[in-house]
Order: C-alpha cells, then structure tokens, then sequence
C-alpha cells in the first residue's frame, strides 16, 4: 500500500518532492509557490505597511517591527518583572519610561522626531503613538516622500532605542542634535547607496534627504 500510494495519487513514481504541490506535478521549482503552500496564513494586519515597504533600512525596519508588536523591554515592564528596577526614562529623565513615552511623549524623542521630519518639509506630525500610526499613511500624496516619511520614522524609532541602550549599559550620552544626525546621515548614506545600484528609487530619495542650502539656518536645522 505504502509503495502504490504515489501512484494512486497520481505522482510519478520519480517524480521529487520540489515537484509536487497541491498533489499535482509541476516541472519547475518555485520557492516563493512553496512557502505559500507551508505557511499559516493570517490576516494582514493594518500597519505591515507601515513596517514592510520598498525603501526599508533592514536593522530599523526589524526594531520598528518589534516595538509594534510591543515586545521590547522598556522599563516599565521591565519593572513588572523585577520590582525593585527603576523606571525613569534614560533620555529625558522626567518621566517614566514606557513604549508610549519614548515614541514620542519625551520632550528628548520628541524633539529628535521633529528635526527628522523637518527635512521632510511636513507639518507637525502627532507626537502620541496611536495618533502617529494612523498619521503615517495619509501624511503626504507623492510615493517617494511617503516613503521617506517612514524611512524617517522607524529610523527615529531605531537611534532613539540605540541612544536609551548605551545610556542604560555604558553610561554614554549624545544630544538630541547628534543622535537626530546620526539619523539623517544613515537614511542618506542609504540613498546614495540606492543610487550607485542603480536602484530607481535612489535620486528621488536623495533629494528628498539632501539638506537643504539656505543662507538662514531654521531653528530645527542640523
């Protein structure tokens, strides 16, 4: 029985196991067809989007992702875990730490936030998580600032993670203006990265994130 069972089912006897989907033989060996055959498929959730795009920076795009799904340590729930730990906020020190504090209640974040969508030429973006997650999509109507828009963000999210992080384990600081340039010329050096592949999305990104020349520097100017 064992042995007639592929033949039962309509398989060549030689036929490997690449080839065979649904039951029926395919001569080509697709792997994208077969993880689709394999994988639990859920709903798509409202903001993959937001996380999953054509111009992600692949380290931001993976921290944006878990601080979605709420799966960081911040201190507060670090606290959950250990009573006595502390639950000051390392960037501004004023308030308790929290997923919704750092993204973007704290005046530190907040202002590192403002100085990166400023090169955007945006208005004022919200500063509270659930109001941004649902700002994000309708910010802007042209693709490639759309794009930068969310570039922007998550690297945001990443440098502000970054700075808390050395705070927390090495004592070491950066201002809010360092840490909002470190942000600028990671997502340009990604632009000029794009351009010297050829990649279409390159130039339009780049004079996007180009600084802007002007005689008058703005106060969010870095």
């Amino acid at each position: 029985m064992i042995k007639d069972g592929p033949s039962r089912l309509g398989i060549p006897l030689f036929a490997t196991v690449a080839e065979v989907r649904n039951g029926s033989v395919h001569k080509s060996f697709v792997s994208k067809a077969v993880w689709n055959e394999i994988r639990p498929v859920k709903q798509v959730v409202s903001w993959a989007s937001l996380v999953w795009h054509k111009a992600i920076v692949p380290r931001h795009t993976t921290n944006a992702w878990l601080f979605v799904l709420n799966r960081n340590p911040t201190l507060d729930r670090i606290h959950n875990w250990d009573a006595e730990s502390l639950t000051t906020c390392l960037l501004c020190g004023l308030e308790n730490e929290s997923h919704d504090h750092l993204f973007f209640e704290c005046q530190y974040s907040l202002q590192v936030w403002l100085r990166i969508i400023n090169r955007l030429s945006l208005p004022t973006p919200p500063s509270a998580w659930t109001a941004i997650l649902l700002w994000l999509p309708h910010a802007h109507g042209d693709g490639f600032r759309r794009l930068a828009l969310l570039q922007g963000w998550q690297a945001a999210i990443y440098f502000l993670w970054q700075e808390r992080n050395a705070r927390m384990h090495s004592s070491l600081t950066l201002s809010l203006l360092a840490v909002a340039r470190r942000a600028l010329d990671i997502l340009l050096d990604n632009c000029h990265a794009l351009c010297s592949l050829g990649s279409s999305r390159g130039p339009p990104q780049l004079q996007i994130w180009q600084p802007p020349q002007q005689n008058v520097p703005s106060i969010f100017s870095i």
